[in-house]
């Protein structure tokens, strides 16, 4: 069977999987829409906002900067995991850089996450004989690789 005959098969099994979805009438009014063409036209009345933002962004105040901003930014927070301060620096940053554009309604909101503490690291090598291993780690910026 051929490649294309196999994405055409895969294509239509997923459009038969949605098309039953859309006509299933057992669905979760909580988690699921009521109609597809009202999920539709909600997405249709976003459009000049996502242009507005999009003109903006491209030929407005912002052109040329938004690029450059995304290289500095993740030029200097690097890797952002939960819970870290780099993260905590991170969103500090972006609040600010928001509320310097002049946009409206900046504010962060509290969240619980778990976060990840290194702990104690090491290795023993058991064949062919029993031995502690020495860990080396690196250094990179606030991070540790080991």
């Amino acid at each position: 069977m051929s490649l294309s005959l196999k994405f055409l098969i895969v294509t239509l099994l997923f459009r038969l999987r949605f098309a039953i979805a859309v006509n299933n009438k057992e669905r979760n009014s909580v988690n699921s829409c009521h109609s597809l063409k009202n999920l539709l036209r909600e997405i249709d009345s976003y459009e000049p906002v996502v242009r507005a933002i999009i003109n903006e962004t491209l030929f407005g105040s912002f052109k040329g900067t938004t690029w450059n901003e995304l290289a500095y930014f993740t030029d200097t927070f690097g890797p952002r995991l939960s819970g870290s301060e780099v993260l905590e620096c991170s969103i500090d940053y972006v609040l600010n850089k928001s509320l310097e554009y002049g946009l409206e309604n900046v504010h962060g909101e509290p969240v619980t996450v778990p976060r990840w503490i290194r702990g104690k690291e090491s290795a023993t090598l058991l064949k062919p004989r029993k031995k502690d291993i020495a860990l080396f780690r690196i250094r990179y910026q606030r991070w540790y690789f080991t």
